[in-house]
């Protein structure tokens, strides 16, 4: 799935524009967010990295070996306990190996660009899922 910035955004930058009203607050809201959102080319392009940071980890290859790593590192951890073993210690080591490599696959799945870090506050990738949400963090670049 190949997508424009044409195909991702519902609104250009020129119908934001074209009410006065609605320009100073997408101008201010920009300037508080340090994102142009008048600038088709740049919304586009943050939409299409979070799409495809989206993508990738929900259907990636590490994200399915986790989910099995981890749901069967789970199920066994239940067996095992439940059964009553007699050295409890080499029944639950197994699938508690496995419940930690899941954990570590689902950390290193994780979105490259996350909020915090100062490449993402400083190209603004996230400022879009703040906006939404209403959050404004202490390490946001206007505080």
């Amino acid at each position: 799935m190949n997508n424009t910035p044409s195909d991702l955004l519902p609104v250009s930058g020129n119908a934001l524009t074209a009410h006065p009203q609605l320009d100073t607050a997408v101008r201010r809201f920009s300037s508080l967010y340090g994102l142009d959102y008048l600038d088709d080319r740049t919304v586009g392009a943050m939409l299409a990295e979070r799409q495809a940071d989206i993508r990738r980890t929900s259907y990636g290859a590490l994200v399915w070996v986790s989910s099995l790593a981890g749901t069967s590192g789970f199920i066994w951890f239940l067996w095992a306990g439940l059964s009553k073993p007699e050295n409890i210690a080499v029944a639950i080591g197994p699938p508690a190996v496995l419940i930690v490599l899941a954990v570590a696959g689902f950390v290193r799945a994780r979105p490259s660009g996350s909020c915090g870090t100062r490449t993402s506050r400083a190209t603004g990738t996230c400022s879009l899922r703040r906006s939404l949400t209403g959050h404004r963090s202490r390490t946001s670049l206007t505080g």
